[in-house]
């Protein structure tokens, strides 16, 4: 895996509290490419998916590429942002967890991204699902705690979206059922995003 190794990394967390099953949100993320709040994901490949069945998991490696728009005053540094993108992640059907790991594989002397989201049935009401997300952010360039912060910002504002994404494609699964009933409500999300202090995430991979 290729990453870097820095002394300083920024690091961010983000949770959302989404009032659906962990069934329904887990079975909307697989599904939740395209959206129009994730225009950023040009594509997403599956390459490799194996099913467990003594311990009921899935482990799952997918390939997306991403694209972001940049601050002027990085096109020194940053030429074309499309970058590569590795997805892994274990569901654990038995517990209702899903644990899932992003790191970009390219573009990662200029800002390495890596995060860990995991997804498990809420403690406030078992018909709802927390959603808790780290991020760690660094850079190896002489600018780097501008390219951190500005990471740190980015990944707060598509936190959201990301969020907004999954809202969208559980709200597109139901509407069938809904309008039967003659139903007409749009599902919401609670959020909470805050900035950490510059401690390296756990199980942050590193450069041999």
């Amino acid at each position: 895996v290729p990453c870097l190794t820095v002394a300083m990394v920024k690091t961010c967390v983000a949770t959302h509290l989404f009032q659906h099953t962990w069934d329904t949100c887990t079975a909307a993320f697989w599904r939740k490419y395209p959206n129009p709040f994730s225009t950023h994901v040009l594509a997403l490949d599956t390459i490799s998916r194996r099913y467990d069945p003594k311990d009921s998991t899935l482990e799952s490696t997918r390939l997306m590429v991403k694209t972001n728009k940049k601050p002027k005053w990085m096109d020194r540094w940053f030429g074309d942002t499309t970058a590569f993108v590795i997805e892994h992640s274990l569901v654990d059907l038995k517990a209702k967890i899903m644990t899932t790991f992003t790191w970009n594989i390219t573009l990662g002397t200029y800002m390495f991204v890596k995060e860990k989201s995991v997804y498990r049935v809420s403690s406030e009401n078992p018909n709802w699902t927390e959603c808790r997300t780290e991020a760690s952010v660094s850079s190896q360039l002489s600018i780097g705690s501008l390219v951190e912060r500005f990471g740190v910002e980015r990944f707060k504002y598509n936190a959201k979206k990301s969020a907004n994404g999954l809202l969208h494609v559980i709200d597109a699964a139901l509407a069938p059922a809904q309008q039967a009933l003659g139903q007409t409500t749009q599902s919401t999300t609670r959020a909470s995003i805050s900035v950490l202090p510059q401690t390296v995430l756990a199980d942050q991979p590193r450069m041999a």
